[in-house]
């Protein structure tokens, strides 16, 4: 019998799932409601009334839920309510999504994965109002987080428009961008005696990758890179103008932002910078070590962490996952991570230090090095214009929200089921999780009612080790920028980003010069490019205005 609590709510983030505690009492001195250790049920006669019907997508969606685990039954009474949970392939979020909402189907609340939307869903009268007031009314201890990690003045531009809120995001616990996990057995195998750090390094070990023969099968069938380390490869240079985890041609990678000298966004795809970057990787390209099929991406299918590329056998580094899918077993019963786990099924005496190793992103000719990484915000919420309308939803919502940042309780069961079953916890206070995979996860009801939110406290000491683990192979962080939309931007990114994408690939495979990339700019920037820049940094001087 699953443990519920008298009070309750969870959230999750695309990475870390993390939770904490937080209480309070009666008003501060802004007259906003001081956060309470209990959050009261969403009806105050919830049961003489009948469940109230909410459309969900406010999770991941990772895998196909169970509307009939012990968890989703579970919430569903505490919160008197009946879920109608939306699944839409993580993979193609914006393409599935924008074919149900076209047909007029809206949930009622859901994740906002590409924050650039909500322009569109503003427009569009898909999204509708929740002010702030009213988060603050129905859900004072996420207020109280918010204040606690100094995020209460920046954190609502993520989803405001036009002097609107739309939603709620939620709080990080600092930023982990994806590490680099070597291939050892290949390095130990041709010589090299140590991590590489420098980009001269990495490029020594990426040609005795392809060349000497690292898995001994005595065939050329080995390549030093794929699409994922790239990337970091750019950030040798500058800011990388796109993410580790996207960085291949289906689905087109998005362009990335990060602050220039002047505090302003800046589209790291037009910085000079990266003409030397693209220089270095069209070199590599003709010489052979980069994988032709790089454009494809190293990932082959199912979670979306996983390189089948590096795993079995075909390239020696990879740059795409977080430090927590690598993890090995840091206890007894602990499983490792998702990467761990899965590659012992391909090889069952894979072992981290003996197969493979974590180390840092390249270091460039000027001393720069870095993954981009988000601000310390986890992802989005935005409420639809039809449920804001409705008052008991909206409190519902809200209530679960709070409920997660003040019920630890309530949070265990809903982010990892039944204790004892899906999870124990060691005498130190850390977790083990017994769920194997996120397919199981989400058949037994975990993370779905998650709202991919953190709670920083909880969070580092349940997952106290693991967290140790990640500072210790703690990559150097570009800040990624959440920008604001503009109608610059809703009318030329979607040319400008396939022009960007085109541009890169075609240079790095030699089908364009280098010297290109200067031709690229100047048409990036006539055909809106330069509107769309001047606008997003006029917004964010708006925004940020103090």
């Amino acid at each position: 019998m699953l443990f519920r609590s008298k009070r309750g709510l969870f959230i999750c983030t695309a990475g870390i799932l993390a939770l904490t505690a937080v209480a309070g009492c009666s008003k501060d001195s802004a007259g906003q409601p001081e956060a309470s250790s209990k959050t009261e049920p969403a009806a105050s006669q919830a049961g003489k009334l009948p469940p109230v019907a909410i459309d969900w997508l406010g999770w991941q969606s990772v895998a196909q839920p169970n509307m009939e685990s012990d968890v989703v039954k579970a919430v569903e009474e505490r919160f008197n309510a009946k879920f109608n949970i939306w699944y839409v392939d993580d993979q193609k979020w914006d393409e599935v999504l924008n074919i149900r909402l076209s047909a007029g189907e809206v949930p009622d609340i859901m994740r906002l994965k590409n924050r650039a939307n909500l322009k569109k869903y503003v427009e569009q009268g898909i999204v509708g109002e929740i002010p702030v007031e009213k988060i603050a009314k129905y859900a004072p201890n996420y207020m109280k987080l918010i204040q606690e990690n100094n995020l209460d003045s920046t954190i609502w531009r993520l989803t405001t428009q036009n002097g609107k809120n739309y939603g709620f995001t939620g709080v990080g616990t600092g930023q982990y961008p994806s590490v680099i996990s070597w291939r050892i057995d290949w390095l130990n195998k041709v010589g090299i005696t140590k991590i590489p750090e420098t980009l001269q390094e990495f490029e020594e070990a990426f040609y005795k990758f392809r060349n000497d023969d690292p898995d001994g099968n005595g065939k050329k069938d080995t390549y030093g890179l794929s699409n994922s380390i790239m990337p970091a490869v750019m950030g040798a240079f500058g800011a990388p103008p796109f993410a580790s985890n996207d960085f291949k041609g289906t689905p087109m990678p998005e362009l990335r932002w990060s602050l220039n000298d002047q505090g302003l966004p800046a589209l790291n795809a037009v910085q000079p910078e990266m003409k030397e970057a693209l220089s270095l990787l069209q070199k590599w390209y003709k010489d052979g070590i980069v994988d032709p099929e790089f454009v494809t991406g190293e990932n082959k299918g199912g979670y979306w962490a996983l390189s089948q590329d590096f795993m079995n056998g075909r390239v020696g580094v990879n740059g795409f996952a977080s430090y927590y899918h690598w993890v090995p077993p840091l206890a007894a019963n602990d499983p490792g991570g998702t990467i761990y786990q899965e590659w012992k099924k391909i090889k069952p005496d894979v072992e981290f230090g003996k197969n493979y190793m974590l180390g840092k992103a390249p270091v460039g000719p000027k001393g720069k090095s870095g993954q981009l990484a988000g601000e310390n915000f986890t992802e989005s919420m935005v409420f639809s214009s039809k449920v804001v309308k409705d008052e008991r939803k909206v409190e519902t919502i809200l209530k679960m929200l709070d409920t997660y940042i003040s019920d630890k309780d309530y949070t265990m069961m809903a982010m990892y089921g039944q204790k004892d079953r899906d999870y124990t916890i060691n005498p130190d206070g850390t977790l083990v999780d017994l769920v194997k995979t996120v397919q199981e996860g989400a058949s037994k009801g975990r993370n779905i009612f998650n709202f991919m939110q953190t709670v920083p406290a909880v969070s580092k000491k349940l997952k106290g080790p693991q967290y140790d683990f990640g500072d210790k192979y703690l990559v150097k962080a570009y800040t990624q920028l959440s920008i604001p939309a503009t109608d610059a931007y809703s009318k030329s990114y979607a040319s400008l980003q396939k022009l960007t994408v085109e541009t890169y690939f075609k240079i790095i495979t030699g089908e364009k010069s280098v010297d290109s990339f200067d031709e690229y700019v100047k048409t990036f920037m006539s055909n809106g490019g330069e509107e769309m820049i001047k606008q997003t940094q006029d917004a964010w001087k708006a925004l940020t205005a103090k």
